[in-house]
This record gives structure tokens, C-alpha cells and sequence, in this order.
């Protein structure tokens, strides 16, 4: 990953301010603009940067993979799948400051190339089929243009690998997911993980880890 000259003092700067409790999206302003920062690596700020309080709460909920045997999962789908894709396609992807793996792609608004997706989604289950989980409750959400498609793959691959579970469609998931009240969530969504009681599992760098053992970008390690 490239990154400027500046970012670690920036993040530095941003960390410094969310401790601080300024808002996040006028400090992201305000520190890119100082440093002169792009647009991916103000993305890595504000979705990568957290204050200390919030690090270490989350940090509390994440479980790993020795815990999901025969345990119902509640996976949020677009979030694991553009992570995993950003990776495919050599995007930024960065580990935050609360232990989860992120992206800095921005990808609202664009389209999934089909072959990509199906990638992703054969590295997703390789991973599922090998550490045997329960009930695998998939959360799609319908205004994404892709939705349709990966509704249908994801049923097929259920189906073809004998793995209980279900695609499931809403208008909006993350009000879903936030009540989930059994098994874990799979996601890295900042409001979902803070709004819901549940552990939290990260599937997206647990099925690139699996599949491909990369080195992640680390913000931790500049703030620490």
C-alpha cells in the first residue's frame, strides 16, 4: 500500500482528536486538509481511527475462528464480500485501530464485476465448509445493484455444499442485524457492532487469512 509521507502524523493528529471527542467528519477535514491527504487516505481515517474508549470495546466483542464451531452465524454480506474483493483487486484494505480489517475503496454507487464476486465468494465458503459453523444466516440488502445475483449464488452454494443456512433479502440489514439476539455477527459495520450485545467475528480477514496469509496495514502500530 502507498501511502504519503505525512499519514502517520495525520493519523497520529486524528487519533489525538477522536480521544478528544471533536466530530469525526470535520476532523477528517481538517487533518486531510492540513496534510494534504488523498481521498483513500482519508478514508482510512475515518473508517480506521477510533478513539481509545471505542478500540477497546470492541476489541472485547471479537471472537475467533476456534469459536464458531456449530455456531449460527449472522453475516453481513456486502460487508464481508467488497472487503474480500478489495483485496482481489489490489485496493486498500488496512487493519483499524480496533482490530478489524477495513477498506478504503469507497464503493458506493459501483458495480461488482461478476467474476470478482464469484472469487470472493469461492474463497467465503472454502472457509465456512472448513470450520464448520452452525446456521449461516445471510443479510443482503436489496438496493445494492448486485443483490439479486448474490442472493442467488449464495443459495446455490448452500445448496451444493450441504451447509445449513439461508439468503435472505432485506431493504435495510443493519436494523436487522443491530437485534440479532443468538450466535455471532460477521461483520466490520462500525454502528452495527456498537449497537448490538453480540460477539463479533471478522469473517473477511479470517477468509483472507485463510486463503492467502497477507500482511495487512496496521494503523495500531502508528498510534501505539
Amino acid at each position: 500500500m502507498i501511502i504519503s509521507k505525512d499519514f502517520k502524523a495525520a493519523v497520529q493528529d486524528y487519533f489525538c482528536l477522536m480521544n478528544k471527542a471533536y466530530p469525526d467528519r470535520g476532523s477528517v477535514k481538517f487533518v486531510g486538509d492540513r496534510y494534504g491527504l488523498s481521498g483513500s487516505e482519508r478514508s482510512m481515517l475515518f473508517r480506521g481511527v477510533h478513539a481509545r474508549s471505542l478500540n477497546d470495546k470492541r476489541k472485547k466483542k471479537l471472537i475467533s475462528d476456534r469459536d464458531l464451531h456449530k455456531r449460527p452465524l449472522h453475516i453481513d454480506s456486502f460487508n464481508a464480500l467488497l472487503t474480500i474483493i478489495s483485496y482481489l483487486e489490489g485496493k486498500p484494505i488496512f487493519l483499524s485501530t480496533d482490530g478489524l480489517l477495513r477498506d478504503a475503496s469507497e464503493w458506493h454507487g459501483k458495480s461488482i464485476q461478476s467474476g470478482r464476486l464469484k472469487q470472493a465468494l469461492e474463497a467465503l465458503f472454502d472457509f465456512l465448509k472448513a470450520n464448520d459453523p452452525g446456521y449461516l444466516n445471510f443479510y443482503i440488502d436489496e438496493p445494492m445493484h448486485e443483490s439479486g445475483m448474490i442472493y442467488r449464488l449464495i443459495s446455490e452454494k448452500l445448496e451444493v455444499l450441504s451447509l445449513k443456512g439461508k439468503a435472505n433479502r432485506f431493504p435495510y440489514s443493519d436494523d436487522i442485524l443491530q437485534r440479532v439476539r443468538d450466535g455471532y455477527l460477521t461483520t466490520s459495520d462500525s454502528q452495527i457492532i456498537d449497537k448490538s450485545s453480540r460477539p463479533v467475528f471478522d469473517l473477511a480477514k479470517a477468509v483472507l487469512d485463510y486463503k492467502f496469509n497477507p500482511r495487512f496495514f496496521e494503523l495500531t502500530k502508528i498510534i501505539s
